[in-house]
């Protein structure tokens, strides 16, 4: 259920009835600080430095995101399709009509490695696990040229067919 308090005079006091008067004054929340642009790579505002911080907006040091080029990307692929392929084709004994495309969403950590690899579920339509499974398990036996700048994000489509459907 939800409640709409706007325009409702359920929460403020009448005009008969005057507020308690406090003891103490409700302080004012600290003011919380955050660096400038120009500021960047100076010491962190008080806020963080603390050992409790105060509520607020902190900046964090979370992983940065990289960039690799295409080609790098095309050319690790490139090298891993017969493993991919070796991969449909032993679905394919069973299923004959098997086919549909699966799109990978991957990381390459800044090391060249594979930490991370799914399929991208609304995209994908190749309806064998088996498949699935077995191409990002080779996937993630690559390793890519470290990407510049942290992690880079990849999406890569791969199509299925079989070879008399080409």
């Amino acid at each position: 259920m939800l409640w709409a308090a706007a325009g409702c005079h359920l929460f403020e006091p009448r005009a008969s009835e005057a507020p308690a008067p406090s003891a103490d004054p409700v302080p004012e929340p600290a003011p919380v600080v955050l660096p400038r642009l120009e500021d960047a790579g100076t010491e962190t505002p008080a806020v963080a430095r603390s050992e409790e911080p105060e509520p607020g907006v902190v900046q964090g040091g979370g992983p940065t995101r990289g960039t690799l080029p295409k080609a790098a990307v095309e050319k690790e692929m490139q090298r891993a399709l017969p493993a991919f392929r070796d991969c449909y084709e032993r679905a394919l004994a069973q299923k004959p009509d098997l086919r549909g495309k699966l799109f990978l969403h991957f990381v390459v950590a800044p090391d060249g490695s594979v930490p991370y690899a799914a399929p991208y579920d609304e995209a994908t339509n190749l309806d064998d696990e088996a498949v699935i499974e077995c191409v990002l398990a080779e996937l993630s036996k690559l390793v890519f040229p470290p990407p510049s700048g942290g992690r880079a994000l990849v999406n890569y489509p791969l199509e299925f067919a079989p070879p008399n459907a080409r």
